[in-house]
């Protein structure tokens, strides 16, 4: 049963290393897993097995979520200083639970921590594209 088990994670990181390679159905990294997540997007949660806390921001103007780089940040979408800070990694399992997502928790991945530690496989691609202003449509 253990053996089974960590077969089928091979086979899940396959498939996320896959679609990472061919751009298909997959985001890599933990502010585009969100992102996919919030759009209920997610098919499979992929986590590295010592990924840590992820502490990201959320702007309490325009929702944009980022992860935490420095001690004070502006939003990056819309240059306000209002923002919340969160764990991230909770979120994700979180969102992923109320989504009806497959979690697999990924040991030793080259692939996947070179990505941060998390991807998603999708369940459908959205499509998207700048305006003028550079402002995200989708």
């Amino acid at each position: 049963m253990l053996e089974q088990s960590r077969q089928q994670r091979c086979v899940v990181e396959d498939d996320l290393v896959c679609q990472l390679r061919s751009g298909g159905l997959e985001v890599a990294g933990a502010e585009a897993s969100y992102q996919a997540l919030k759009r209920n997007q997610g098919d499979t949660l992929v986590m590295a097995s010592d990924l840590g806390i992820v502490v990201s921001r959320e702007c309490k103007i325009c929702m944009y979520t980022w992860v935490k780089r420095k001690a004070v940040e502006m939003c990056p979408q819309c240059g306000t200083n209002d923002s919340r800070d969160f764990n991230l990694t909770e979120e994700l399992i979180l969102l992923g639970e109320q989504q009806g997502c497959s979690m697999e928790i990924v040991e030793r991945s080259d692939v996947l921590n070179e990505v941060g530690g998390i991807g998603c496989l999708l369940r459908f691609r959205l499509y998207v594209t700048a305006n003028s202003t550079g402002s995200i449509l989708s």
